[in-house]
């Protein structure tokens, strides 16, 4: 800000929103730095970027169960449709990526399975815009968890063409992986845990479970490790051992609760 470069404050001011909601810091810790964010940004005259940053306002607002409806992007400083709108107005592709993956992804993490696949597919072909960045890879994750937790009311046949969009999403992660484990590699073995699940290779399906509760934990990303609690746990209900499952289970709702998840 001291060069007048405003555009890359605002950069920074939008990163820290996005980055302290996706590594886990308690959400009423992100709803601040977004608010911070959003006055920086409205300061510096960066319109544009206070949008930005109330999309990932309202996600957390969402999710601290502080919107009428916990899946749609509808409150007290966003609006999902009029903001969409807007973005295409704007020809601004990346927005139109981002909005459609919090929308996807709020549905996915309130047990919406089949919408959050339509929505992944509805923003895939926006993906190329969003190269580069974060979201891309926990696009890679999302997409592959609503379709895992989508076959388990599919028939069997349909299986195949989720298993290929797996493989896909692993590959795709791959690099990645490569270049910061640190920060995908539990995201890989979570993924890689609910293909052999549906591939009935229970036992490497727990070993990666716990390989990407371990991962996510080592290095300190507290929402995903609570998933992965959630989703081994689910994992668990389904092989009808609701003593083990109720235990994972109960451990993801204590490391909700440190996120401050209020709806779960």
């Amino acid at each position: 800000m001291r060069t007048g470069t405003f555009q890359f404050a605002g950069y920074c001011a939008w990163w820290q929103t996005w980055y302290q909601l996706f590594v886990g810091e308690p959400l009423t810790k992100a709803e601040a730095a977004c608010e911070q964010a959003e006055e920086t940004c409205h300061k510096i005259q960066v319109g544009r970027f206070v949008d930005w940053c109330r999309l990932v306002h309202q996600a957390i607002l969402n999710l601290q169960g502080k919107s009428e409806v916990p899946w749609i992007l509808k409150g007290d400083v966003y609006d999902e449709n009029d903001k969409l709108a807007l973005a295409f107005q704007l020809n601004d592709l990346v927005d139109v990526f981002r909005i459609t993956f919090y929308k996807a992804w709020l549905r996915y993490l309130f047990g919406q399975p089949q919408v959050a696949v339509e929505l992944f597919r509805e923003l895939e072909p926006y993906a190329v815009y969003g190269s580069g960045q974060y979201f891309i890879p926990l696009f890679y994750l999302y997409d592959t968890l609503a379709n895992a937790a989508l076959a388990d009311l599919q028939a069997a046949d349909e299986h195949p063409q989720i298993l290929e969009r797996i493989n896909r999403n692993l590959a795709e992660l791959d690099v990645w992986v490569r270049f910061a484990p640190m920060n995908h590699q539990h995201k890989q073995d979570l993924m890689g845990a609910e293909k052999a699940r549906l591939e009935g290779r229970y036992w490497d399906a727990l070993k990666l479970y716990q390989k990407a509760m371990q991962g996510a934990r080592e290095h300190r990303f507290l929402c995903e490790e609570a998933l992965a609690y959630e989703v081994c746990g689910q994992f668990w209900l389904r092989q009808n051992d609701k003593e083990i499952g109720q235990f994972y289970l109960q451990r993801a709702q204590n490391l909700y609760g440190l996120w401050v998840l209020r709806l779960k």
